[in-house]
């Protein structure tokens, strides 16, 4: 097995979990250039193309991955094994409340604006934030269920373009 990613930091994500080897191809734009390059650092990679090569690579990457000699899929087991005590949405939640309860730890404070009216106002929603997250945090809820149960998005109607006529 391996997944065959566009390179999106989320798809990334997950595919790093996974822990199987990861091949990234699709129109790689910005941050998909960015992962692609991550995942061939982290050695669970045996590369990335622009979808319009994808053709050129697809069967001799795929051969590569999952060929027990090459290793990538024992590197992407020990990144999914590393990765799998982590908890990102923790560790967000705390990085906010740092910056809201004081942003001057975060930011160049030269830069900042003089009325910080904002950052005051983002204070006193820093209750609800935290009220929210711990409650998240501490329940024991089943993400897959819950969300494989509804539509991933609405669909959305596109606005009519604009013509030189109106």
């Amino acid at each position: 097995d391996c997944n065959i990613i566009h390179g999106g930091l989320g798809t990334t994500a997950e595919a790093m979990r996974a822990g199987k080897p990861i091949i990234v191809t699709g129109i790689l734009l910005m941050d998909q250039r960015f992962w692609a390059h991550q995942v061939a650092e982290l050695g669970v990679s045996p590369g990335s193309c622009h979808i319009s090569d994808f053709d050129k690579h697809c069967v001799d990457w795929v051969d590569d991955a999952l060929n027990p000699d090459k290793g990538w899929t024992s590197r992407a087991q020990e990144l999914s094994q590393q990765l799998g005590h982590s908890d990102g949405l923790k560790e967000n939640v705390d990085t906010i409340a740092t910056y809201l309860n004081n942003p001057g730890d975060c930011l160049n404070l030269s830069l900042a604006p003089k009325d910080c009216s904002k950052v005051e106002l983002a204070k006193q929603g820093l209750g609800t934030i935290r009220t929210v997250s711990e409650e998240f945090l501490n329940k024991s809820v089943d993400m897959t269920k819950d969300v494989l149960s509804r539509p991933l998005s609405p669909l959305r109607k596109r606005a009519a373009p604009v013509t030189k006529n109106g």
